[in-house]
């Protein structure tokens, strides 16, 4: 018996991921408390990333993560309307890191406190 990719199609006709709330998380861990990432010309969108605060276990690259480096397809906007805000970022290199071209990408009380890491990488408040 062989299986075939599952390939559900939204309402839409298409594979977006849109009007997204993420908010009132603790992480810790080896990777990102929340990424965005887009990638066969599928679309994320209208997404709001907020009050994250890291526990001090774990080692990641960043708290969120917004970026295309899996699969092929994205085409600059793909990822667009993502609001971040009350982000605390203890042990990330970023607090939030955004590795793609993206659109209307709005930041709002951004802090990292690990004195090793940095504030963005990648996107200016």
């Amino acid at each position: 018996m062989t299986s075939e990719p599952y390939n559900s199609l939204g309402r839409e006709g298409n594979r977006d991921i849109y009007n997204i709330t993420i908010r009132n998380i603790k992480t810790g861990g080896e990777h990102h408390g929340a990424i965005c990432l887009a990638a066969e010309g599928n679309q994320v969108y209208n997404v709001s990333i907020e009050n994250f605060e890291e526990t001090d276990e774990g080692l990641r690259e960043a708290t969120v993560k917004i970026y295309t480096g899996y699969g092929a397809g994205y085409r600059a906007g793909d990822i667009h309307d993502i609001s971040v805000k009350n982000i605390r970022s203890r042990i990330a290199t970023y607090a939030v890191q955004v590795v793609a071209e993206t659109q209307r990408v709005t930041l709002e009380n951004i802090t990292q406190d690990n004195p090793h890491g940095e504030l963005l990488c990648g996107i200016e408040i």
